[in-house]
């Protein structure tokens, strides 16, 4: 370093030494014309980048964050968030994932698709359409897909389905007409009522499924049973609160219990299971179970109850949505 000594007053004064160069320990004045070299060396302007780096320190400008940010929100799109939430399960877990989204206002092209193929693509518990004015909820899925009866090589259906349950019941009505029932539900005002399926047919055109179920074909124990076409159905205790409730009385018979031990309708719907709060509706509805001739049953506060047949109640069904022209 090239330092300057200058003594200040006379010839025994002090001797102050003026630094040449900058210095970031030195504690002593520093030339003038240093100063001035090195503020010169410095950019007159201030250098905004137009690209992001990882090495610059500049400002970036607005416009480059912007796009940036622009091109992270397309890599994590809603339709991409909800593929990772919900796309990677196999379609055996989509009945037991409660979803409740809203589908729309028709079964898109889409929908049908993946129902008729089982993927059961886009399609969870819970989630529904609203048409008419009534929403209509997937229940459970493949209830009675290439099902048997443990007595009868009969299959149940061969199609893809979906189990729809209304939120609401659907009209009021009678068990069946008169003070007592001798022939079961088969028998029954409910059993593919024709004002029932006029409603979902309206609602689902040509996607209501015919299938095969075991119905009880007398209402006094020992109950008898016999192999029935079905459309739309009451649920059971058992499809509502996962046991036999009624069978499981002072009327019902081993030989009962044994014979409905192999229905392939004796488990409870996966949504009521999850999701309980759907069992309850402010009417209350029938059930499909008997007791007795003179006893039927109907769900009210979400719990069953015992009801004589002479007396209305509400219907809230299920069906099997599908397409029939697989």
């Amino acid at each position: 370093m090239d330092n300057i000594r200058i003594k200040v007053g006379n010839a025994a004064g002090t001797e102050i030494t003026v630094d040449s160069e900058l210095s970031l320990t030195s504690e002593n004045p520093v030339q003038n014309k240093v100063v001035t070299a090195a503020l010169n060396g410095k950019q007159d302007t201030l250098t905004i980048d137009s690209e992001l780096s990882v090495y610059s320190r500049n400002p970036v400008q607005n416009g480059t964050i912007t796009s940036a940010l622009n091109r992270k929100q397309d890599i994590i799109s809603p339709e991409i968030l909800k593929w990772m939430l919900f796309g990677a399960f196999p379609s055996e877990m989509h009945r037991n994932i409660f979803r409740g989204e809203y589908l729309g206002a028709t079964v898109t092209s889409a929908q049908k698709a993946a129902i008729a193929d089982g993927s059961f693509n886009d399609l969870f518990l819970g989630d529904y359409w609203t048409i008419n004015g009534v929403n209509w909820r997937i229940a459970d899925m493949d209830y009675y897909y290439e099902k048997f009866y443990a007595v009868e090589e009969v299959q149940t259906t061969d199609k893809h389905h979906l189990v729809i349950v209304p939120d609401t019941a659907l009209y009021e009505t009678f068990y069946k007409d008169g003070n007592t029932d001798t022939t079961g539900y088969a028998g029954s005002a409910l059993h593919s009522a024709e004002a029932a399926e006029a409603i979902v047919n309206s609602a689902f055109p040509g996607m209501m499924l015919t299938y095969t179920d075991l119905l009880t074909t007398n209402s006094q124990s020992p109950f008898t049973f016999a192999r029935r076409e079905c459309t739309v159905e009451a649920m059971s205790s058992a499809m509502v609160f996962g046991n036999y409730t009624v069978y499981n009385t002072v009327f019902a018979s081993s030989s009962s219990l044994n014979n409905i031990a192999g229905v392939p309708s004796c488990r409870q719907f996966a949504l009521f299971g999850i999701a309980p709060v759907y069992i309850q509706t402010e009417n209350r509805y029938f059930l499909r179970d008997s007791c007795a001739s003179d006893i039927k049953v109907v769900v009210a506060y979400s719990s069953p109850r015992y009801y004589p047949p002479n007396q209305k109640a509400y219907h809230r069904p299920f069906f099997l949505l599908g397409v029939n022209e697989q």
